[in-house]
């Protein structure tokens, strides 16, 4: 056990693992603290590939990803996708206190997706998992045994997921929300435009034939999906070029581009200049 520059408390850590099938990168507690602020995948100095899983606590925080931004409270779970751009910070009068469980693995991989955990940020309220956050906590913390410990940790993962899924399912339905079809396949774009490669991706989201994606998006928005998503990885891209030094070959990859000469092409027909001469000027 040793203590971050957060003053993060760290019960478990485990960087280093060669099991690709799952393991616990990295486990603990983090104390309320008003200066609390991260950042993931930002720039290329920061990359990181772990999926996280919080429950809050106390207090209050403030998390964005894209056009998502998001206030979690005391009893929220708190799901941050791999490879996701966001910043997170504690609010400065009721700083939050949260124990945040970071894994990685094939078996994460299909947990996650078998429960359709594909959007960057995701946020449960009033979620009923502290115990098995708990749990799960102190089983890391008594570890002696790590392949007893990581079988023990799917199980309590599995249990976690099932609980917020059907909570989450009984809150976030789009008749609960209000959210048409067309502003959740919004939402979806916005939230991961790096990972969205085709239409069929959007299909299977909302289970809807490419015609029926087309005509709702379009009937609402003026503009067909895919024609959105190039515009999202445009704004994104030119955020980085304005904001960062990542070679403009890297932030077209970065954004799902299939390579850089795609990316050039998309952006002069959109801004009637190369993304060089964009960031030139």
């Amino acid at each position: 056990m040793y203590y971050n520059q957060l003053g993060e408390k760290i019960v478990f850590v485990d960087q280093y693992s060669k099991n690709s099938f799952f393991f616990v990168y990295l486990a603990g507690v983090t104390y309320p603290n008003p200066d609390y602020s991260v950042e993931h995948n930002t720039n290329r100095f920061n990359q990181w590939e772990n999926y996280v899983f919080e429950y809050i606590l106390s207090g209050k925080g403030f998390i964005s990803s894209g056009n998502l931004h998001k206030t979690v409270t005391a009893n929220d779970f708190v799901f941050q996708n791999r490879s996701c751009r966001l910043s997170y910070r504690a609010d400065k009068d009721q700083p939050f206190e949260k124990i945040f469980i970071v894994v990685r693995g094939r078996i994460a991989d299909k947990l996650l997706e078998a429960y359709s955990f594909y959007d960057n940020v995701i946020v449960v309220h009033n979620s009923d998992v502290r115990s098995d956050f708990e749990e799960l906590l102190r089983l890391l913390d008594l570890c002696r045994d790590k392949s007893v410990a990581y079988r023990d940790a799917v199980l309590i993962l599995h249990r976690i997921l099932q609980k917020v899924c059907l909570k989450n399912g009984a809150e976030q339905s789009p008749e609960a929300t209000g959210l048409t079809v067309a502003k959740i396949l919004r939402n979806y774009i916005d939230n991961n435009p790096e990972t969205i490669r085709e239409l069929n991706d959007l299909c299977a989201y909302v289970n809807l034939s490419r015609s029926q994606v087309i005509r709702v998006f379009a009937g609402e928005f003026g503009i067909t999906p895919m024609k959105y998503l190039i515009d999202v990885r445009i704004e994104r891209a030119e955020y980085l070029m304005r904001m960062t030094r990542i070679p403009i070959n890297d932030i077209a990859s970065q954004l799902g581009f299939s390579d850089g000469r795609h990316f050039a092409n998309a952006y002069k027909q959109r801004r009637s200049m190369t993304p060089n001469e964009y960031r030139k000027e």
